[in-house]
């Protein structure tokens, strides 16, 4: 660990060349966990996805998970988790009536070319569960039985600056905020702090920051955090490298590069092994609607 003493502050910034890279993505996953509310944010081709799949084999390898009381589910609207991740089953929604909540992991391909599309895919998964949880603590005296992960790719397309302006974005809105209180974790991925709206981007604890550019990026992340060293060093990150960044304790961040993420196995077709009749499935989208 190395530290920089100064009369202004104290930065303390971990690397990989002190630190297990494991070791520090299990703590930001940890973290994640908790505060439930998380953004990565890059520009394009400066490794979002790569780093981001390194987090979701993080969440894979918990105790928790291998006990079954952890679930991810992964948006994917450019086919990068498909192709990329680990072995997992995937679906892709223009072929299914409602997204299969029987896999403890799940790709969810979501290739629509209409936004609002994209955005009822992800809201069908976020509110089921959603209900579902809330229903799940009050059955057992405040707890949650499980933890849920949802990595959400082009995060504007649901939390964006006009998506949400309508009675379903006031939904959308409300899943994000409360969603600690149910065990559900929301990891955004996004190309511009500005693409997202900016409830969304304060009501987040944690940033993953790689290389950003344009001065509107720079100022509105000069706003989120008081270090100007962080706001420095972003300007010239290379692919591959972050800094993740407690919002409200910015004078700690850890700058991290991870290396390129190797798959163990490929993603595969998803199969059920339950029968899903055409009365679950129209009861599921009727209930999605009535929630509106």
């Amino acid at each position: 660990m190395s530290t920089e003493n100064n009369k202004e502050a104290t930065v303390m910034v971990d690397t990989l060349e002190n630190l297990e890279v494991d070791n520090i993505i299990n703590d930001i996953v940890n973290k994640i966990k908790v505060t439930s509310r998380f953004m990565t944010v890059a520009t394009n081709q400066m490794g979002k996805t790569n780093a981001v799949m390194h987090l979701m084999r993080a969440i894979m390898n918990q105790p928790e998970y291998i006990n079954d009381k952890v679930r991810m589910r992964a948006f994917d609207p450019a086919f990068n988790f498909r192709f990329k991740f680990d072995a997992v089953p995937y679906v892709d929604r223009t072929e299914y009536v409602h997204v299969p909540d029987d896999a403890q992991s799940l790709i969810v391909d979501i290739p629509f070319l209409d936004a609002s599309k994209k955005k009822e895919a992800i809201m069908e998964v976020l509110l089921s569960d959603f209900i579902r949880k809330r229903n799940m603590k009050k059955m057992y005296n405040g707890k949650v039985p499980y933890h849920n992960f949802y990595i959400v790719d082009e995060m504007q397309n649901v939390w964006g600056n006009y998506a949400l302006r309508s009675r379903e974005g006031e939904s959308a809105l409300t899943v994000f905020s409360e969603s600690s209180n149910y065990g559900m974790a929301i990891m955004g991925i996004s190309q511009r702090f500005a693409d997202v709206a900016t409830g969304i981007v304060e009501r987040c604890a944690y940033y993953l920051v790689g290389a950003l550019s344009g001065s509107n990026e720079l100022t509105r992340l000069s706003k989120m955090v008081s270090n100007v060293k962080i706001v420095k060093r972003v300007r010239t990150l290379k692919r591959g490298e972050f800094i993740f960044i407690d919002k409200d304790n910015s004078e700690y961040f850890m700058e991290i590069h991870f290396p390129v993420f190797v798959s163990n196995g490929k993603p595969y077709p998803y199969q059920s092994p339950t029968v899903i009749t055409e009365t679950n499935k129209v009861g599921k989208i009727q209930a999605f609607k009535n929630f509106f």
